[in-house]
């Protein structure tokens, strides 16, 4: 087997041990080992040094956290997850894992989680993630807007916000609601014209984006900034959720424009695409707004997204 790709262990002793002898052989091993670590908390690190092309994961990981996941998500890392029994298969769905195997994988079917296969009812060609780009010291700014469930305003407080902005510096409005914001009816805009699909697809490509290209992709409705609005087919948020797809591509604007403003919407839930999609923008973000409604059930809603921001996606208030 030729090409091995590169892994972090981040398992349990006990489930370490159950699958020593496919990750330890010699002469067979499946995977390249750069490194293990026994701390949620040391993982992001270990990952910035060796950029690992997956993370061999167990939900019982001493610490572990969905914000430790999403943070190596949004590096381009794959999570595969080693699930001992039902329990651990539940608790890897909650972490938004890639792939999750058990003990009695082969060493073919392990190799292939690693890389990453596509299903016949998701026909995507995974592609090699490019180098993870450091974020420039001059680059713009990037805001993330989030709502609640009940219509709080969300999407319309980043339009409004994106357009003030406007009046001072060169900003994009670009839709990240994968459930379907509707930010094109909003703003009487085409949702055909938009190509943040472009976009990850120019940035993956290694070539690097410049602001000419970027240009055709833009909406510019009257009155309002100039948007980039989320594909209209359901199926692209497969190629969107790729892990690390979108922080590359939120490097690339704001590397443009020195404002960037993501209307990201209210679903940050474990276990879905979008889910996944949504955090690592926000992780991504140098600022967050949490936009809360007035009525009871909006304003508890509200405070569950602000629990989870603060406290398991651990963004600093």
């Amino acid at each position: 087997m030729t090409g091995r790709p590169t892994v972090i262990l981040a398992l349990t002793p006990l489930a370490e041990r159950e699958v020593e002898s496919l990750l330890f052989d010699a002469t067979d091993a499946p995977l390249t080992l750069v490194s293990s670590v026994a701390e949620a908390d040391d993982l992001q690190r270990a990952v910035e040094q060796e950029a690992p092309d997956a993370i061999l994961l167990s939900p019982e990981l001493s610490g572990l956290t969905a914000g430790h996941c999403a943070r190596v998500r949004a590096s381009g890392a794959r999570l595969v997850g080693l699930a001992l029994d039902e329990r651990e298969r539940e608790a890897l769905a909650v972490l938004n894992v890639d792939e999750t195997i058990d003990s009695t994988i082969s060493r073919d079917d392990l190799f292939a989680a690693v890389r990453g296969t596509v299903s016949e009812a998701q026909p995507v060609t995974p592609t090699p993630a490019p180098a993870r780009p450091a974020r420039r010291d001059d680059a713009g700014s990037i805001l993330a807007v989030v709502g609640a469930k009940g219509a709080p305003g969300a999407s319309e407080c980043a339009a409004s916000l994106a357009a003030l902005a406007a009046h001072s510096w060169p900003t994009v409005l670009v839709e990240i609601d994968a459930l379907g914001g509707g930010l094109d009816v909003r703003l009487g805009a085409d949702a055909t014209q938009g190509s943040l699909l472009g976009l990850v697809r120019a940035v993956d490509g290694g070539g690097g984006v410049q602001r000419e290209l970027v240009e055709r992709w833009l909406t510019e409705p009257a009155a309002w900034p100039a948007v980039l609005l989320g594909p209209p087919d359901p199926q692209a948020l497969i190629e969107l959720a790729r892990p690390g797809a979108m922080t590359r591509a939120l490097h690339a604007l704001a590397s443009l424009y020195p404002l960037t403003v993501y209307d990201v919407g209210a679903f940050l839930a474990e276990g879905h695409p979008a889910g996944a999609l949504h955090r690592e923008v926000v992780i991504g973000a140098d600022a967050v707004l949490l936009v809360l409604g007035a009525r009871d059930a909006q304003l508890r809603h509200g405070l569950r997204q602000l629990d989870l921001l603060l406290g398991t996606l651990g963004i600093p208030p």
